[in-house]
């Protein structure tokens, strides 16, 4: 048996599932802090490299291009930064680096407890550059989860609660060459020092939508929750950010339960 979330935002206890095929498409964390123009040279973050090599020996650097948009609809180039991206081998687990910010991401993941302590040692690493940070600025958690085939389309209201399917709920109705082409819905929440940003809703295929999440050439189904919080200046600690990244993650998985049925839950679990 599976926990009945009542509310996504209620106190009630609830025990994490593994699901062994769950749909993640990525699930990433990301810190951001006050600028380190070391960790745009060269040798800047070499003590960084050297304590994640472990887990990700393959270092690439990309350039990072920041623009706006004027009035008059013209782009101007308001600068540009360097990147390190660190990766496993083949593992789906990456880490990524800038001036200002760090992050960690990964399509292979299992449970909070392996990702937590994967970011904890991200977080760590950050002690060894000169200068290192010491406040931060930004912490967010996100998770991404799409279905596909049947499951996004005739499969969907025994898998997603009635009340997250919104405007789906009239395809059923339609007849003849009608059809609902796509819908989308975004909720925003502040939870004491806390905001969750819900995105949800039936993707037509090949279509972009959010940031970071490449389309499909197929219809889908995506739900994309994303904890943050808005520090400005407190204290670098890492053991209090793995904390608060825990309780982020908690809260984007208690509102991933409630969206979804003990249907999902027991057909992505495999349990009887």
């Amino acid at each position: 048996m599976t926990d009945t979330i009542t509310h996504p935002f209620s106190d009630e206890p609830i025990e994490e599932v593994e699901l062994q095929d769950a749909p993640l498409v990525k699930v990433m964390a990301q810190l951001r802090f006050p600028m380190i123009a070391a960790v745009s040279e060269m040798a800047g973050p070499t003590h960084f490299q050297r304590a994640l090599s472990h887990r990700y020996p393959v270092m690439r650097e990309e350039k990072q291009i920041a623009a706006v948009m004027t009035g008059e609809g013209q782009v101007i180039q308001t600068g540009a930064g360097t990147i390190r991206r660190f990766h496993g081998l083949a593992d789906g687990w990456s880490v990524s680096l800038a001036p200002d910010w760090v992050a960690i991401e990964t399509t292979e993941y299992t449970v909070r407890a392996d990702f937590i302590s994967r970011w904890t040692e991200v977080i760590a690493a950050l002690q060894t550059l000169d200068p290192s940070p010491v406040v931060y600025d930004r912490l967010g958690v996100r998770y991404v989860d799409r279905l596909v085939r049947a499951e996004a389309n005739e499969d969907l209201s025994v898998l997603v609660r009635s009340e997250v399917l919104g405007a789906l709920v009239l395809s059923e109705g339609m007849s003849g060459g009608s059809e609902l082409v796509g819908v989308f819905t975004q909720a925003h929440f502040r939870l004491d020092n806390l905001q969750l940003l819900a995105r949800w809703g039936r993707i037509p295929a090949s279509t972009p939508v959010l940031p970071g999440i490449d389309p499909i050439d197929e219809v889908s189904w995506i739900l994309d929750i994303d904890v943050f919080t808005d520090a400005s200046g407190t204290p670098f600690l890492v053991e209090d950010i793995a904390h608060a990244s825990e309780h982020a993650a908690m809260h984007a998985y208690r509102f991933f339960r409630w969206a979804m049925t003990d249907e999902f839950i027991h057909r992505h679990g495999n349990q009887s």
